[in-house]
């Protein structure tokens, strides 16, 4: 029986300081294929040994680097399995390296919002690849903020902090974190993601619930006023 895919290959991308990474893919059948992996080069695909590079592992599908170096092993990669009765080729897949800058050391100035009005805060993120999640903690990090939870604040996919209504006890010190992920369908290879925190961006609520409440019984009172003379 010819060679069947059971694990195709994923992109991997290589985050933090990463001491192994690997690709993987794994086929079967009768007799057991062997599996090749080649890296693309200016001149074509190359077969890769152990005799290639001493940080080179392999195991059936599974082939792995020692101490990945962006320089060296990013690039472009696909296996190769065969036996006697044909042979599989997977599609290309690429090995890159992820990056997460700092956050500016600038402490970003104050925002202030009406009360009951409408504001954002930007996230303002470090330079990233391949890509970010986000959220927000408030004066400290036991107190994330939950859009989930709290219908009139939203974050927005490039980190921005919304409220559609801000409220007395939002005032304070709000912190963007950003943690780095891959995109849907790649692999990472660490499940502890470096992240980064922003310095504080304080918000300042102008007015007040008492001189809300004194405005809002004028209104009415005015209006009520204004009403009975037109009775």
């Amino acid at each position: 029986m010819g060679p069947k895919f059971d694990i195709y290959p994923n992109n991997v991308v290589v985050i933090g300081d990463s001491s192994m990474v690997y690709l993987e893919c794994l086929a079967r059948g009768n007799p057991q294929p062997s599996h090749i992996w080649y890296e693309q080069t200016s001149i074509g695909w190359k077969e890769l040994t152990v005799e290639s590079d001493t940080r080179y592992t392999f195991s059936s599908g599974r082939f792995s680097i020692e101490n990945p170096v962006e320089v060296k092993d990013a690039g472009t990669y696909h296996c190769k399995m065969e036996n006697s009765f044909g042979s599989l080729i997977s599609v290309p897949i690429s090995l890159s390296f992820g990056q997460l800058d700092q956050f500016s050391p600038n402490t970003p100035g104050p925002v202030e919002a009406a009360l009951y009005q409408g504001t954002f805060m930007q996230c303002n993120p470090p330079t990233a690849k391949p890509a970010l999640t986000y959220q927000w903690y408030k004066d400290n990090i036991f107190n994330f903020i939950r859009p989930e939870l709290q219908n009139y604040q939203f974050i927005s996919s490039n980190g921005n902090l919304y409220f559609s209504e801000v409220q007395e006890h939002d005032k304070g010190f709000y912190h963007c974190v950003v943690t780095l992920t891959v995109r849907p369908g790649d692999r990472s290879s660490t499940i502890q993601p470096p992240s980064r925190t922003s310095k504080g961006i304080e918000l300042r609520i102008k007015g007040n619930r008492t001189n809300f409440s004194k405005i809002f019984s004028f209104n009415l009172q005015n209006g009520l006023i204004k009403k009975n003379k037109h009775s």
